[in-house]
């Protein structure tokens, strides 16, 4: 692929790797890939939505990167399908903004959920203090403005329809898009040394506190470190994929523009794809990989299975003519059962 400097990012080599049209078994895949991530990433809204216990200032973190994932599943893969099967230069430039917006929604969504657990783990006294609801709905507030600031700057030099995108823009138009693109590739690289280093002050302080708890009181509570040991292993692999999926598209837009390497083509093919997977890999690993997540999925399912088991009971039972038949629910998976005739109480769990 030549080196010349486009409009747009990663998704004009979809146009140079095939003629336009629909493609059954590329494209296909996108589709289900697209319908998983809807589906996961709104599995998310609907715990949070029937469970309370999970409202807590960490869990609306994760909702809000779960609402910038379905982005991708609702916006980004759509248009993308359609960039490569019309080629209209519209729908091709629609998207760069908004791949830029989610790569930065994503990337600062990790960020903040990692301070959020520095901060529990090493200053677990004063958490309560620190991370509050309002502080959190404020930086939520603030990732999303962020976002959309980064992704809207572009447009200033580089209005989607102005330039096709399999042409050079103007001396100006390369230098304002060489040095966004820049920026953009240090934004994603910046953040990992202190990401790392807080994970490893993490790692150090968990164990820590396993071993004085070992040598002064006991194995009683291995438990409550094994899930924080799991918690931080659930972030660390969403910072790792975020890594490998999402740092290789900003080498890709760099590269576009810039003459000073080039990438195989089947390297960028692949990076288009792992760009996707992100949002698909994020609620995977904090719906089943977080307790409390994966304790409000179960407690869904006994709950929808009780339910179930209490309908088909009610339907085979025959009550007598005067016998007042009275079902109290308590709690979710609980229920009390009452009978005048026969002044019996039944608890089933």
């Amino acid at each position: 692929m030549a080196n010349s400097t486009r409009s747009n990012s990663t998704d004009d080599e979809g146009m140079e790797h095939g003629p336009p049209g629909f493609q059954l078994t590329m494209d296909m895949g996108y589709i289900l890939m697209a319908v998983v991530i809807i589906f996961l990433n709104t599995t998310v809204f609907v715990l949070m939505k029937i469970r309370r216990s999970l409202h807590t200032t960490s869990n609306y973190f994760l909702l809000s990167l779960a609402a910038s994932d379905l982005i991708t599943g609702l916006y980004t893969i759509p248009v993308f399908i359609a960039c490569k099967a019309t080629f209209r230069n519209d729908l091709c430039q629609a998207n760069v903004p908004v791949f830029t917006f989610t790569s930065i929604s994503i990337l600062s969504h990790i960020a903040v959920i990692t301070l959020d657990k520095y901060i529990y783990i090493i200053y677990s006294l004063r958490y309560a203090s620190l991370v509050t609801g309002e502080r959190g709905r404020l930086v939520i507030l603030l990732i999303w403005a962020l976002s959309l600031l980064v992704a809207l700057i572009q447009l200033v030099w580089n209005t989607p329809g102005e330039v096709e995108v399999t042409e050079e823009g103007t001396d100006d138009w390369k230098k304002k898009e060489h040095a966004f693109s820049i920026s953009l590739l240090l934004l994603h690289i910046i953040p990992f040394p202190f990401l790392a280093f807080a994970y490893i002050r993490i790692f150090v302080q968990i164990r820590r506190q396993h071993n004085f708890i070992r040598s002064h009181i006991g194995p009683g509570n291995r438990e409550t470190n094994t899930h924080e040991l799991r918690t931080v292993t659930v972030f660390i692999l969403m910072l790792c994929a975020y890594l490998f999926c999402w740092l290789p598209n900003a080498i890709v837009r760099f590269q576009y523009s810039t003459d000073w390497f080039e990438l195989p083509i089947w390297a960028e093919i692949l990076i288009v794809h792992l760009r996707f997977l992100t949002s698909l890999l994020n609620p995977l690993f904090y719906v089943f990989g977080k307790k409390d997540f994966r304790g409000a999925i179960r407690c869904c399912w006994l709950r929808r299975v009780s339910s179930g088991a209490l309908d088909s009971s009610s339907n085979q039972r025959s009550p007598l003519p005067g016998v007042v038949h009275l079902q109290v629910r308590t709690g979710d998976s609980s229920f009390v059962e009452y009978s005048s005739r026969s002044a019996s109480l039944n608890l089933s769990v």
